[in-house]
Parts: C-alpha cells; structure tokens; sequence
C-alpha cells in the first residue's frame, strides 16, 4: 500500500522539529554546564579562601596573645564536608649562610629594597648576599627594633644560655649592622649601592669624624638596650650603652652608636655592637664591655640567670646629612648578623594559613612586626 505524501511530510516535519529541540537542548547544556561548573568552582575558591582567612586569624590570635619569639607548627582546624584548614606561626630564621650562621630580617623579607621577592618557606628561594638591601629593614625616626633573644615553643622558654640544657640553646656571636641609605641616583635595581655611594651623617666637623676622637656635634643617633627578667624571674635587669668618655676621647669601651661610628663602619661591613666571648674594639669587636671593670655584653646575654632577654634599638636624633644636598636622611638601615647552636626568633612572626575545599587551594601568608616599649612589649601589624 502506498503511503500518502502528506504523512510523509508531518513524519520529516516532526523529526525535524525533535532534532531541532535537541540541538537547542544541546547548545542550552553548553552554556548552561560550563557556568555550573564555573559557579562551584567558584563556591569551592570562595569557601577555601574563607578557611585560610579564618587560620590565619586564628594564627594571628596567638601570637597576640603568647608575644615576641612564639612560634607553632602546623595546628588543624575542624571544616565541613571534606574542607581543610590549618596555620602554622614561623618566627625564626629558616635559612643557614654557614653553619650555624642566620640573619635577621630573613633572608628576601627586608623592606629597605624594590623588587624583593617576599618570603619563601619551602622552596629556598631567597637572596643570599648580606649587603643586598632585600635582606636589610629600614629603621625610621620613631621605630624601634625588637630582636627577642629567647624562643617560645609553645611549651617552653628557651634562653641563649652558654650552659646548654634544658630551656637553653647557646648563642655563640651576634652582631648589630647599621647604614644608611644610598643616595639618590646611586641605587641599583634593588636599591643597593657601594659603600662610598651611601650618606655620610653631620658628625660635628669638616674635615671628617673618628668615633674614637669625640668631637661635639657627633651625636648619639642610635639608643640601645638588652633586657629581661633575673632571679628566677622576680625582677627585671637591663644593660644600656655606655657613653665613655676620657680625656677627649672615646674609651674602647664605650657602648655609644653615632654618627661618627656610623660613617667609620660603611668601609667595615656596617657593624655598630657586637656581642662576643671576647674583648677589643677594632674589627667588629665594638661595644662589648657594659662599663669599666664589669662582664661583657656576652656575660649578661649568656647568664644562666637571665630570663627571655630582648634587644631593643631606635633612632634618638635627626638624621642630619654632611652635605647639604638633602635636608634629612630619611631612615637608616639595620641587620643582624648572628651564630648560634639554634635560631633565633626572627624581627617578625609569620602566619601560613591554607584552605582546601575540593581540589581548590588557597595559602595566605602575613607578618606582624614587633615593637617594644618601657613597660612592655607590644605586638603590631
């Protein structure tokens, strides 16, 4: 039997129409899946970014709480639905340039350069020449540079003690390093410069300053001091630099940081205190003796006694230039150079927070710094 031509032509109508529904059906899941899945994946990077925020909140609570040199490792914190979270506090140096030698600020964190890569936990990405001004901080009129000399595990204090046990690790040097800045036009890409490109502080005369031959007008620029707690805690002890000065002439004693010595030590690797076993004032040996006739800076630092002990240093006087091209120096420039059986904490606390939330991470990384006061210490961000 033949079929009629009009049946034939609603069948082909249909089939047309069904294909046509499908095609739109098809091109509606194309735009429709991809934003699916674009929008979950958006819920999954938002949710791990929340979950990294809420860690590093959390790190940064316990570093308020427990102060300078605490630190943690890696601490879980409970999520939802597979979701992940954790924080650690890292304070101490991370980096070795010898053995047993750190620096302080960690190695690529300091802000005295540009185009510092910032800090890197794992991946020993850093730069590794002491003079690059990536491994230097700047220190300003009004800041004040705190170093604790102790850790926090969490658990316990750990004091530099020369008797090494129990709550103790041994500190064998350590050395403070000031300079000023490059001046203007001298700067490299990351803003270091040659010692003789560097500013030369007003130190009271024309014909140049010797620290050892003190004249008016070299000013103590810098004020320092190294405290903490004695006898078995009960009361607080400090020593303070010593302004010594005999006949005219600074004794090799004296503890002062100024302008003079600032300029004398830009061809002297920069070091202003060092803290040593030993005795002497040339060649980084400066400022280890308290005062006349007494122990050493070592002596104190290294007291079995002495109790989560903290160096302390700002700026006390304008910054005034030898030539007149500039009105100010704006800053000055500080590293520490330390050995040491053990590191110690660093001028910052870093919190590493991580958030997971299927397949998607997020790692967030902040330091808070730190500030001293007379009455105590002060945590900052």
């Amino acid at each position: 039997m033949r079929e009629h031509p009009k049946g034939q032509t609603v069948l082909f109508i249909t089939t047309a129409i069904g294909m046509l529904i499908l095609l739109v059906a098809a091109g509606v899941l194309n735009i429709i899946l991809p934003s699916y899945r674009e929008a979950n994946s958006d819920i999954n990077s938002t949710k791990a970014e929340y979950l990294a925020l809420g860690a590093l909140e959390k790190g940064k609570y316990e570093v308020y709480k427990n102060g300078p040199g605490y630190e943690n490792d890696w601490v879980e914190i409970e999520a939802e639905n597979g979701a992940t979270a954790k924080y650690r506090v890292v304070g101490r140096s991370q980096t070795e340039f010898g053995v047993d030698q750190y620096a302080i600020p960690e190695p690529s964190t300091g802000n005295a350069g540009g185009g510092c890569e910032g800090y890197a936990f794992d991946d020993g990405d850093w730069e590794d020449d002491l003079d690059n001004p990536c491994n230097w901080n700047k220190l300003e009129f009004g800041d004040t540079g705190v170093i604790p000399l102790y850790m926090d595990t969490g658990e316990e204090i750990v004091n530099p003690s020369d008797v090494v046990g129990p709550g103790t690790f041994r500190l064998d040097e350590m050395y403070l390093k000031i300079r000023t800045p490059c001046k203007e036009g001298t700067e490299d890409e990351y803003g270091g410069c040659d010692a003789s490109d560097r500013y030369e502080l007003d130190c009271g005369t024309a014909r140049g300053c010797n620290f050892r031959d003190y004249t008016e007008g070299d000013d103590t620029i810098i004020n320092w001091e190294i405290k903490g707690l004695c006898n078995g805690g009960s009361e607080s002890c400090a020593i303070l630099a010593v302004d010594w000065v005999v006949d005219g002439s600074r004794h090799e004693d004296n503890t002062e940081i100024s302008e003079a010595l600032i300029n004398n030590e830009r061809f002297n690797d920069f070091y202003v205190l060092s803290v040593k076993p030993t005795v002497g004032f040339d060649n980084g040996d400066k400022g280890k003796v308290i005062k006349e006739g007494e122990e050493l800076i070592y002596d104190f630092v290294t007291d079995a006694d002495l109790i989560q002990p903290v160096l302390q240093f700002s700026i006390i006087n304008r910054l005034t230039p030898k030539d007149q091209f500039v009105e100010i120096v704006p800053y000055l420039e500080y590293q520490i150079v330390y050995k040491s059986s053990e590191p110690m904490p660093n001028n910052m606390r870093y919190i590493e927070a991580i958030g997971e939330s299927n397949g998607y991470t997020i790692r967030l990384l902040e330091g808070i710094g730190q500030e001293g006061s007379v009455s105590g210490f002060v945590i900052q961000n």
